[in-house]
């Protein structure tokens, strides 16, 4: 957890950001490791909207997701879901995140107006 100041706006979205866990087969790239109920999870959070991208980095063996959910404990109990995290194939860190671009129709980023809430940083390991 974060205990940085709260930040200016609340979040629109939440990153999550996906390493290797204390599960993760050594020796194995990504994509050979047993990711099939993080796929299955991540196209469950798609067809619900609440998905916007997802993905591994090329250079390393890491991800990321983004959420399209404002509040910090659900996108923490979405990601809390996610086989690989309950597995330990994967451990994630679920930050905060304002989307300001693309911006609205109007030419001006969606900025919300300010709430006090639980916007901290998490570690979540399986």
């Amino acid at each position: 957890m974060s205990d940085t100041a709260p930040p200016p706006v609340p979040p629109t979205h939440h990153v999550v950001l996906y390493s290797p866990g204390p599960n993760w087969i050594e020796g194995k790239p990504l994509f050979e490791q047993p990711l099939q109920g993080h796929a299955e999870h991540n196209a469950e959070l798609e067809a619900q909207g609440l998905l916007t991208l997802s993905g591994p980095f090329l250079d390393r063996d890491a991800g990321m997701s983004v959420l399209a959910v404002s509040d910090t404990a659900e996108a923490n109990k979405i990601v809390r879901k996610d086989p690989a995290v309950k597995d330990g194939i994967f451990v994630a860190e679920v930050v905060p995140f304002f989307k300001a671009f693309p911006q609205q129709a109007s030419g001006e980023p969606a900025a919300p107006e300010r709430e006090e809430a639980a916007t901290e940083t998490e570690d979540i390991a399986g």
